[in-house]
């Protein structure tokens, strides 16, 4: 029913997508704006919860809470 519903939305939105005045670059540009975005909240938030000791938040924040982690520390 979920995979369904969501290839009726895509094929709706296609249409209007195909439409915008905006270039596939541009589109592309704020994809990976917004990516961007969520990763250092996720990240954000998951340090956050550590600093004030909740440590669950390295079982329940998402998963790509650790990217921004990850880039930041050096590789050996």
């Amino acid at each position: 029913m979920f995979k369904t519903q969501a290839v009726d939305e895509l094929l709706n939105c296609l249409p209007k997508w195909a439409n915008k005045s905006r270039t596939f670059e541009e589109d592309m540009e704020l994809e990976i704006s917004d990516a961007a975005k969520i990763l250092v909240d996720h990240y954000t938030t998951q340090e956050l919860r550590l600093w004030t000791g909740d440590f669950a938040a390295l079982i329940d924040s998402p998963i790509d809470a650790t990217t921004v982690r990850d880039m930041r520390v050096p590789m050996e």
